[in-house]
């Protein structure tokens, strides 16, 4: 009987350390849980930021390429008004619309693609300064160039329509561009390659 009794104890210890093994590790499984589910809502937090910054991006540019597109019809109807600041005025265009964009500015000389630079005028899209530069085709239909800044990535050229008319724009260093006209792409890529290398 006390043999019994003595056996009895010694069991005591090993279902103390059975319980403490199977305590320990469903504390241990519970914080992996944890971890594992502030991890996962973490890479969703992320990914709905991403998804945010993507939509605001996406926005932003659809409402340039409308006021951009807006505009430039707004200026090709009325010839004798097309451009508030004229050509012969380009150091005093560069300076003042470089001011505003806060940036150098050069008016790009795009006489190799047979464009003849008529002037300039500042107006605003999407709440910051834009400078948009006119040109006119040999067939006599403007072309205009916009610059303004942005917060958005850099970006290739791209093309959009709004109508009839053609939209190439890209995003570079901080500033976003678009070259705006009745032209079409292939001719809206020539003029591109050539205004580039001087904005």
């Amino acid at each position: 009987m006390i043999d019994k009794i003595a056996r009895h104890g010694e069991a005591h210890p090993t279902r103390r350390a059975a319980v403490g093994w199977a305590l320990a590790a469903s504390l241990a499984a519970l914080a992996f849980g944890g971890g594992g589910a502030y991890l996962g809502y973490s890479l969703a937090g992320e990914e709905r930021q991403r998804l945010a910054q993507a939509t605001a991006d996406n926005l932003e540019l659809e409402s340039m390429l409308n006021g951009v597109a807006e505009y430039t019809k707004l200026y090709a109807n009325d010839p004798r008004h097309i451009v508030e600041i004229p050509a012969d005025r380009k150091a005093y265009i560069e300076k003042y619309l470089g001011e505003r964009l806060q940036r150098p500015l050069k008016v790009p000389d795009l006489s190799a693609e047979g464009l003849a630079f008529l002037g300039a005028r500042l107006w605003s899209v999407n709440g910051r300064p834009a400078a948009q530069l006119v040109y006119q085709e040999l067939g006599g239909r403007p072309l205009g160039l916009c610059v303004t800044r942005t917060a958005r990535a850099d970006q290739p050229p791209s093309v959009a329509k709004r109508e009839d008319l053609n939209l190439l724009h890209w995003n570079r260093a901080g500033h976003a561009y678009v070259l705006a006209g009745w032209s079409d792409d292939a001719r809206l890529r020539a003029v591109w390659s050539v205004a580039r290398g001087q904005l």
